[in-house]
């Protein structure tokens, strides 16, 4: 998304995602909410800018309709990305 239309973004997943970074990207902190469509089970993939707690991947909740959100902080030149999983 474009930072200049907020820190704040949602999507719906409709297929794998790739997140390679924000255009227009200041340092700060920015949320990302993400749902799954009605098929669910879309995957989540952080590119090489992405920094991860402990470094694992982050597995997305697969089920149709789920909601997760991702906690971005960038410093400027990395992305540091946190996962808060399975709202209901």
């Amino acid at each position: 998304w474009d930072a200049q239309s907020g820190n704040v973004a949602s999507l719906t997943a409709t297929g794998d995602i790739t997140f390679n970074g924000i255009t227009n990207v200041q340092p700060g902190t920015y949320m990302l909410k993400i749902e799954q469509d009605a098929t669910g089970g879309r995957t989540l993939t952080l590119g090489a800018s992405c920094r991860k707690v402990g470094g694992d991947a982050i597995t997305l909740t697969s089920a149709a309709s789920a909601c997760d959100i991702l906690s971005i902080f960038y410093d400027g030149a990395y992305y540091y990305v946190a996962a808060s999983l399975n709202f209901s």
